[in-house]
């Protein structure tokens, strides 16, 4: 019998942590605030945005990925084998510290979930002591392994659907009443200081209700919820607009990597990754769709708007609720812990940045658990933390994502244009028009949430790029940048016509055989001042064996002399006969 692989099967180590960290804090904390913004119309435009670059840039990935075998280290180990160490390890960087900020933005929307849950608000130090508390908590169970990853997705799954049951279950039963807007929401408790002057200084009054109208199913809430309607975001107490909400949406549901990050533990990833991640892809885009709709037609604007718990405040049963909040937000968080420890493993073990990361490559246990690279994004994800509210960290998580979607894309399309022999993927539905497509998408949208801090991450690309291209180590990963070269080089010289030939645009061509090299130089040079801009060969006839050391090094030796003021093409070749055009 065959033997069966060990890892993690498709449904528990892709499907599973890609849907998730495809919900994460999104579906029960932002869902309902997008709606009360946007409206249902412009939602669904985003979200279909959204997802447009997501499923573009997973055709992408399911092509590399099926391409042959996938090691650990996720996006990083796929572009860094293909277009080279340079461009691999520096889109690698920036798809680690997405998972950092990723990990932060989802432990700051579970503590922000459960701060509105117990009460506590400041108490015990405030927010950012919640955050690290619950950061510690998420460390000592990715401190565990990947089994204890897989086992708390499938829970995690299982407490996710069982409350978005119960949200179908409100809706359906629960009668018309009003909600009161949360204290969190200080904006909508400001009154005038002089009760006589609405034009008076605004100042907080907590002892009174504000409230807002659940109407249940009702065609007149859904047409008042059709278009936008833009305010004040009461976390960050700036105005919406279409770029914030869209860096919102587009934080909650970048997830997509969770499976690919988990290459190195999965039974069979070139099969489990292209079939999960679309699988999760598809679930969550329906999920998405349907819950703005069931929103926008049960709550009054002024209640989403204003309510980032609306889901959980009119809920009939808001403690099933609030563990799914608390599985999707928790477990996401330790989908990015894990996937970044994996990267930043990955980078030790390919020696990018010499040994500045050699405890990195630590692994302890029969699993091969990298504790020092989890406790070193930890530690990344706590110095994020100090940002602040979920909404300004979404704005940098998106726009990291979007750039490590982009080299994804730019790789797939590299090896598509180039005809690589060995670029034969099992999945064939993806062709160099999306690939094209998926990276013009991402760079567009990361200049429609903020152009600054797209070109800030631009520029860090270029310099990560330069540094990488003097500090990386020599390895035999192949790049892509050659056969693109020989690719184009091919293109024109089939493009030459001899009957097009004019003694007008004639040019030299011209075949120089030299005996011993390093005593010919004085010819090449001549040979070469006669060439102008023709075409220069040197070639060297070596007696001996065919053997390769032989061969090379022949060609070392002429390559040595000819290229310190020439640029011929040269070609060594073997001959066992001292005369060896007698060789008939």
């Amino acid at each position: 019998m065959p033997k069966t692989p060990n890892g993690l099967s498709t449904f528990s180590g892709v499907f599973a942590p890609v849907t998730i960290s495809m919900f994460s804090a999104l579906l029960f904390l932002r869902m309902g605030f997008s709606a009360g913004q946007l409206g249902f119309v412009l939602t669904v435009v985003e979200l279909f945005m959204a997802y447009g670059i997501i499923l573009l840039t997973v055709l992408s990935l399911c092509a590399v990925s099926s391409n042959g075998a996938v090691e650990g280290g996720g996006v990083y180990y796929m572009i860094s084998r293909t277009l080279g160490p340079e461009f691999g390890g520096s889109v690698g960087l920036l798809f680690f510290m997405a998972n950092v900020f990723s990990c932060a933005l989802y432990i700051a929307g579970f503590t922000e979930a459960l701060t509105n849950v117990t009460g506590i608000g400041d108490m015990f130090g405030g927010k950012f002591i919640h955050c690290v508390f619950v950061s510690i908590i998420i460390l000592m169970l990715c401190l565990l392994g990947s089994d204890w990853f897989a086992r708390t997705a499938l829970l995690a799954l299982f407490l996710i659907v069982l409350a978005f049951c119960s949200f179908l279950f409100t809706i359906f039963v629960r009668s018309p009443s009003d909600i009161r807007i949360p204290f969190d929401n200080t904006y909508a408790y400001m009154v005038p200081k002089n009760a006589t002057d609405p034009a008076s200084e605004l100042i907080v009054q907590l002892n009174q209700t504000i409230t807002a109208q659940y109407t249940s199913f009702s065609v007149s809430t859904f047409t008042g919820n059709l278009m936008s309607n833009f305010t004040i975001d009461y976390t960050t107490g700036h105005k919406t607009d279409f770029a914030f909400m869209f860096a919102i949406i587009f934080s909650g549901v970048t997830g997509l990597m969770a499976g690919a990050n988990m290459s190195g533990e999965l039974a069979r990833p070139n099969v489990s990754i292209p079939r999960g991640t679309l699988q999760a892809v598809f679930t969550t885009l329906f999920t998405y769709v349907f819950t703005t709709f069931l929103l926008c037609l049960s709550c009054s604007r002024k209640l989403l708007q204003q309510d980032y718990m609306v889901m959980v405040d009119i809920s009939v049963v808001p403690s099933i609720l609030m563990l799914g909040i608390f599985a999707a937000t928790f477990f996401s968080s330790m989908s990015n812990l894990i996937g970044a420890s994996r990267v930043l493993t990955r980078f030790a073990q390919d020696k990018l940045f010499g040994n500045l990361l050699k405890p990195a490559t630590l692994e302890f246990g029969s699993k091969r658990n990298p504790l020092i690279s989890v406790i070193i994004s930890w530690v990344g994800v706590v110095f994020v933390l100090m940002i602040g509210a979920m909404n300004r960290i979404a704005k940098i998580t998106s726009i990291l994502f979007l750039l490590s979607y982009m080299g994804v894309n730019i790789a797939t399309l590299a090896l598509e244009l180039t005809s690589a022999p060995n670029f034969r993927p099992n999945f064939k539905y993806f062709s160099w028009h999306t690939c094209a497509l998926g990276a013009l998408s991402t760079v567009i949208m990361m200049l429609v949430i903020d152009t600054s801090i797209s070109a800030a991450a631009v520029v860090m690309l270029m310099l990560l790029i330069m540094i990488l291209h003097y500090q990386a180590p020599i390895g035999q990963w192949g790049s892509i940048s050659q056969a693109l070269i020989y690719h184009q080089v091919r293109k024109y010289l089939l493009l030459l016509d001899i009957r097009k030939e004019h003694v007008k645009f004639w040019r030299p061509q011209i075949l120089l055989l030299v005996n011993r090299p390093a005593t010919c130089f004085s010819l090449m040079d001549f040979v070469n001042d006669i060439k102008k801009s023709g075409l220069y060969v040197i070639g060297h006839v070596q007696r001996g064996d065919m053997g390769g050391c032989k061969l090379s090094n022949g060609g070392g030796d002429l390559s040595k002399q000819s290229q310190q003021t020439m640029d011929p093409l040269q070609q060594v070749t073997n001959s066992p006969h001292k005369y060896p055009w007698r060789d008939t």
